[in-house]
């Protein structure tokens, strides 16, 4: 095996290990019951140059996603903070990133487009999964809890090699055309009967004329990616998300005051 496919490979496993941390913590945080605490628990990154994928879609290969993320050029965003080796962490894991410039770390902010505020109303709105009272097909646990799946891209490894110039297009399986500014992050993916959010997309362009959400359930399944597992190979779009009520929480641990105003879609009934 080369070098350059042995770093590649140490990348992948990298983001494999962070990203399945950064699910335990989110997950212990989201147990406290104060706001406080659970900001506490989680790493704001400064000025720091990040990948933002929370909005985006994802490809399933080889039980890994990848996703097709923004580059923040500058700014602040939070992440778990994915302790190791007595002082390491997510920022200089981004920051060893951005010095060598191999590769950039996927950490969180509200996605463009997300807030009613944005010009047009946006076009990502959050999705909240696997509520009580679904009826929907696909995986279930013991209890007969439906299961779906989604991206888990905080602490992901972001490839450069994967951006475009202004003279060289990229390409990437299933993700089509990765333009300027835009990077291809790995990331695990979490499959759970559990309630969960994603960025998934609103608007017109997505659903029809005057139609901003799903107006079936199928169609919001799909964008929750109900019955969809690791073993599905080729899979996309895999949407960007979390447990529950952790979008909005660690946007409020990001920029202290109101909650933001996301657009949101409710499952219709049928």
């Amino acid at each position: 095996m080369n070098t350059r496919c042995r770093a590649i490979k140490g990348y992948v496993k990298i983001a494999m290990t962070l990203g399945a941390l950064g699910m335990t913590l989110s997950g212990a945080a989201m147990a406290q019951t104060s706001s406080a605490s659970i900001c506490k628990a989680f790493t704001i990154l400064k000025n720091q140059q990040y990948a933002l994928c929370a909005g985006a879609s994802s490809f399933i290969f080889d039980k890994i996603t990848y996703a097709k993320c923004t580059i923040q050029p500058s700014g602040n965003s939070i992440s778990a903070p994915l302790n190791y080796d007595d002082g390491k962490n997510i920022e200089t894991v981004n920051q060893e990133g951005l010095n060598n410039g191999s590769f950039i770390a996927s950490t969180y902010s509200p996605p463009i487009g997300a807030t009613i505020s944005s010009s047009k109303g946006g076009d990502v709105a959050l999705y909240t999964c696997n509520t009580a009272g679904s009826n929907a097909q696909g995986n279930s646990d013991d209890q007969g809890n439906r299961s779906g799946s989604y991206a888990q891209c905080d602490g992901g490894i972001c490839f450069t090699s994967t951006t475009s110039t202004a003279t060289e297009s990229k390409t990437f399986p299933g993700l089509g055309d990765v333009g300027e500014g835009e990077i291809v992050c790995s990331c695990p993916i979490t499959t759970t009967s559990d309630s969960y959010q994603v960025f998934g997309p609103f608007g017109p362009t997505f659903f029809g004329k005057n139609h901003n959400c799903p107006t079936t359930a199928s169609d919001y399944d799909a964008i929750c990616g109900v019955g969809i597992t690791a073993n599905d190979n080729g899979y996309t779009p895999l949407y960007i998300g979390a447990s529950t009520g952790a979008p909005v929480l660690l946007a409020e641990c990001l920029t202290p005051g109101p909650p933001p105003n996301f657009n949101t879609c409710t499952r219709p009934p049928k």
